[in-house]
This record gives C-alpha cells, sequence and structure tokens, in this order.
C-alpha cells in the first residue's frame, strides 16, 4: 500500500510538471504578444487614463505570474518532501527484509543441520535402541522446530496480503494449553499452568490460538533468565478472558515496547544480539488475536522479565 501511494503522488507530481511547463510556455508567448501591443498602443495612446489602464493591467499579469510561480514552488516542495520520506520508507522495508533473509537463513540452516547430524549418526553406527530412539528423538524436535519456523513465514505472508481465513468458534481453551506445552517438554525452562480456570470455552480459530501460544511461549523461553520458570495464568472479567504469560527474563527497553509488535522488529542490544530470532512471532501475535476479535497488551520491566496479555472473547451461552 505505502508504494502504491508513493508511486501514485510521485505521477501526480510528474503531471503537475509537465501541465505547468506548457502552461507557462502559452504565458510566456501570450505575454510577449500582449507586451508588443501594450508597446504600440503606449506610444499611440497619450491620455493619462490609458496610461493608468496600462499599468493595472501589467501588475495583474505580474501578480497573476508571482502567484503561479509560487503555488508552483510550494506544491514541488511538498511532491520532492513526499518522495524522500517514501524512499526513506522503502529503504527501512529493504533493510528490515534483508536482516530477515539473513535470520532466516541462518534459522533454517540450524534445524536442518541438526535433523541431518542425528539421522546420519542413526544410520552409519550400530547403536543400541535406547540411544537410536534418542537421536530420532531429536530429529523430530528440529524438524518440528523447522516446520514451526516455515509455518511463521506463511503466516506472516497471509496477514501481509490479507487472505488468511480463521475459523472462529467456542474452544476450550483450557484442555487445549496443556496439549499445547507439551512441545515444549524438551525445553530446559519450566512452563507452569497456575491458577488457570477450568472450560473457558474461548471464540477462537485453534491453529491460530496455538500458534499465539506457541509464539508467546517460544519469546518468553528465548529471552527468559535461566532456571525462572515461566508463568501461565488466566482470569475472566465481563465477558473475556485474559491470558497472562509471564516470564521473568531481560525485559523490554521502554523505547521498543511498542514496536516489539511490528513486523522484522528485533531489539538491538548486547543481551539480544546473540539470540536467534526472525522478528516474526509478536506481529504474527497481535495480528491473530485483533483477526479473532481480542488484543494483546504488554507489561515490562527492563532487566526483569515481561508479561503478555492475550484478551479473547468467551462463549457465554
Amino acid at each position: 500500500m505505502k508504494s502504491v501511494n508513493s508511486s501514485f503522488w510521485l505521477y501526480v507530481l510528474g503531471v503537475y510538471i509537465l501541465l505547468q511547463f506548457l502552461w507557462w510556455t502559452w504565458m510566456l508567448i501570450d505575454l510577449n504578444q500582449q507586451v508588443y501591443l501594450l508597446k504600440v498602443n503606449y506610444h499611440i495612446a497619450n491620455s493619462l487614463q490609458s496610461q493608468g489602464t496600462t499599468d493595472d493591467f501589467v501588475q495583474r499579469k505580474i501578480a497573476m505570474i508571482i502567484g503561479e510561480g509560487s503555488v508552483f514552488i510550494v506544491l514541488l516542495t511538498l511532491g520532492f518532501i513526499q518522495v524522500k520520506k517514501a524512499l526513506k520508507r522503502e529503504l527501512d522495508a529493504a533493510k528490515k527484509q534483508r536482516n530477515f533473509l539473513l535470520s532466516v537463513t541462518h534459522e533454517l540452516n540450524s534445524p536442518i543441520a541438526g535433523v541431518q547430524l542425528n539421522l546420519e549418526t542413526t544410520l552409519n553406527r550400530d547403536l543400541d535402541s535406547k540411544t537410536r530412539n534418542q537421536l530420532i528423538s531429536n530429529a523430530l524436535q528440529q524438524n518440528g522446530r523447522l516446520k514451526n519456523l516455515v509455518d511463521n513465514i506463511l503466516t506472516s505472508t497471509r496477514l501481509e496480503e490479507n487472505v488468511l481465513q480463521l475459523n472462529i468458534q467456542p474452544t476450550n481453551i483450557s484442555e487445549l494449553l496443556p496439549k499445547i506445552l507439551v512441545d515444549f517438554k524438551s525445553s530446559n525452562t519450566t512452563i507452569n499452568i497456575s491458577d488457570f480456570h477450568p472450560d473457558i470455552y474461548a471464540l477462537v480459530d485453534q491453529l491460530a490460538f496455538e500458534s499465539v501460544i506457541k509464539n508467546l511461549l517460544e519469546n518468553a523461553i528465548k529471552y527468559n533468565r535461566q532456571d525462572n520458570p515461566i508463568t501461565v495464568t488466566s482470569k475472566i472479567e465481563n465477558g473475556f478472558v485474559f491470558i497472562h504469560i509471564e516470564d521473568h527474563g531481560i525485559g523490554i527497553p521502554p523505547d521498543s515496547k511498542q514496536k516489539v509488535f511490528a513486523r522484522f522488529f528485533r531489539i538491538q542490544n548486547e543481551e539480544t544480539r546473540t539470540t536467534k530470532g526472525t522478528g516474526l512471532g509478536l506481529y504474527i501475535v497481535k495480528q491473530l488475536a485483533e483477526l479473532m476479535g481480542g488484543e494483546i497488551f504488554l507489561e515490562s520491566k527492563f532487566g526483569k522479565g515481561s508479561t503478555f496479555t492475550i484478551k479473547l472473547k468467551i462463549d457465554d451461552k
């Protein structure tokens, strides 16, 4: 959309400059003819009344030319300012996409290499059943990580193109949540479900809800400090369920709180520089939550941790 707007204003500016060029060409030709006639009439007419009429006519012409020139300069300046802003947006977007491609390349290579290493070890060595099963389990885990990454890229693209369709219906998220957490058993972080209401039927798309929870948990695990648990709680209020996912990690700087939900955005500081990521997770969370009629909130203290809260409608029938 931004690219279309930029092109539109660029074409408008180009057409206006062309029209102004033609208009000024005609004006100069016409003015030259009128000046010639005025010179002739000036020598013919000797009365003061005729001279006053000539001066008024010349002043009106000058004022009209100055006015047209001022409008042209103002519009030309505004046009170039808009074009400059558009180019800056395009350059920023290109930079983010380039960083995203570098991150994705690294993220894809890691699980692919892990799967290959585990399978090659299983095939080329005489292993006992326990070790073989462990290697196969590791390969499946890496494959799951690869699948999640691909799913995020596809979901992000569909969201950006406004082609993602959801099937929103009452879903028992109290039963669904523990099933989602099964995928995180292999992580070194403890995830506790505490004070979660039973039989909460929220109006959600099941796959979208799973994507939201998984992305928030992956984000919490990624930036959590070692040996600190992640807590998942819920609260029901005024026809909505509020799901809180709290970590005790590095937190988010105040100037980045409004930016973390932007596509491709990643916090750049010493503590996050070596952390893997594509900058898509929180963007997907926000977009999917809003498509399901909900909201996402963030509370964070830099250096102490973050709490993400998902607000979703519940089925009160």
